[in-house]
């Protein structure tokens, strides 16, 4: 579990005023089991941007914590925000793989690993600086 307080005493960098606000408010809504740094980086990087704020609970059941990968067609996805999407997704899970689009009843189907979660991919955006911060957050750095 993460120790919630020592969020109080890190020197996190945020995007803007909307991502720490965003990012605190989500960390308090998390029930003690889930207070983790697979969630915590997640919830940071999902706040980076306004579209991923905004659809945040499209992209994150807020019951399961399950992930939907249909949001990386969404309508409302920038380059950005598919990047920030996409890290938030490995952060929390580890998941890499290409996902397409189909006709079965998920919508989707999942492929082989994909070059779109690699490094020089997603850090080759103006959220590169913040995308550090999610990465510190994982991995206790």
């Amino acid at each position: 579990m993460f120790d919630i307080n020592k969020l109080e005493v890190m020197d996190i960098v945020f995007a803007d005023e909307a991502h720490e606000r965003f990012f605190y408010e989500k960390v308090r809504e998390l029930p003690n089991s889930r207070r983790d740094s697979e969630e915590i980086a997640m919830i940071y990087t999902l706040g980076i941007c306004d579209k991923t704020r905004a659809a945040f609970s499209n992209i994150v059941d807020q019951r399961t914590f399950q992930v939907n990968p249909l949001v990386l067609f969404a309508g409302w996805q920038t380059s950005a925000s598919v990047k920030v999407t996409r890290l938030a997704i490995n952060l929390y899970t580890g998941f890499s793989q290409e996902v397409k689009r189909d006709d079965s009843i998920e919508g989707y189907h999942i492929g082989e690993d994909s070059s779109d979660y690699a490094v020089e991919e997603i850090f080759d955006c103006p959220y590169a600086k913040y995308f550090l911060e999610a990465v510190k957050l994982r991995y206790d750095i």
